[in-house]
């Protein structure tokens, strides 16, 4: 009898999770990867070509920072049913009497799925200063008008935070790991009701339904000094001809203090929401 039970309950919870809605990440319409990563890339150049202006900046080395750019879409989508209703004994009978399992006005019955993406991209303030128009173009963008492809405010937010270094507080305050992140959230939610009244008691049922797109563009600095040259005899005496390897855009290092960095933000913003 327990098995049959248990096959019972495993067989409800298997033909609930199929009617669980998997909402889809947003297509590129929605969320032009290309165009956000591009923009940023502008405005990162932009910063880093006035900052590297030593003049003005004399305690800034424009030309030794690592940056990488994060994107996080997140969707969710859930779908509420309720259902209920009141009986009474007889026509005749003064007493009414409802029943309702669960929260009132009924029983309710929940889907809800999540789709989650994150990439990061990794650059060097080196090459963005030096890359010229041909390699990232600042001026041609689609109508989709994405708003993380606007102007986000970065360049001004970089140049306020090296300023201090620069200032009165030189030598006593030193710019470490800048940070800039924007984030959009949209929510879109429906409901509606039915109620069937008869002599006897009413019938009555709900279905509601929501889906929210939140999609938060994170940009992580930390500094990269320029790294020294080194070669290293082939081992066991193979001294044939190497393969070339693809030099990385920044050292072993500032990547990894970048993957700090963005695990630290990750964690402050998981706080602030359970708050």
């Amino acid at each position: 009898m327990r098995v049959l039970r248990g096959s019972a309950c495993l067989a409800s919870v298997l033909a609930i999770s199929s009617c669980v809605p998997l909402p889809n990440l947003p297509d590129d319409f929605s969320l032009p990867i290309n165009e956000i990563i591009r923009h940023t890339a502008c405005e990162l150049r932009s910063s880093f070509r006035i900052l590297s202006n030593r003049a003005e900046y004399p305690n800034f080395n424009a030309r030794q920072w690592a940056a990488s750019v994060a994107l996080t879409p997140k969707v969710d989508a859930e779908i509420i049913g309720r259902a209920g209703l009141t009986r009474r004994s007889n026509l005749t009978s003064p007493k009414f009497q409802t029943w309702s399992i669960g929260n009132a006005p009924g029983a309710s019955l929940s889907f809800r799925g999540r789709r989650d993406g994150s990439v990061s991209y990794v650059m060097s303030s080196r090459k963005l200063i030096d890359a010229s128009d041909r390699q990232i173009d600042c001026s041609n963008w689609s109508a989709s008008h994405h708003q993380l492809a606007q102007h986000l405010g970065v360049r001004e937010w970089l140049l306020r935070t090296a300023a201090v270094a620069n200032g009165d507080l030189h030598g006593l305050a030193q710019i470490d790991k800048p940070t800039y992140t924007t984030n959009i959230f949209i929510k879109l939610d429906g409901a509606g009701t039915f109620t069937y009244n008869f002599p006897l008691g009413t019938d009555f049922a709900g279905i509601a339904g929501n889906t929210s797109l939140e999609e938060t563009l994170s940009i992580t600095l930390t500094p990269d000094p320029d790294k020294v040259a080194a070669k290293s005899l082939p081992s066991e005496g193979r001294f044939g001809t190497s393969r070339p390897t693809a030099a990385a855009p920044v050292s072993p290092a500032a990547q990894y203090r970048l993957d700090q960095i963005q695990l630290e933000q990750i964690l402050r913003n998981l706080q602030i929401r359970a708050q």
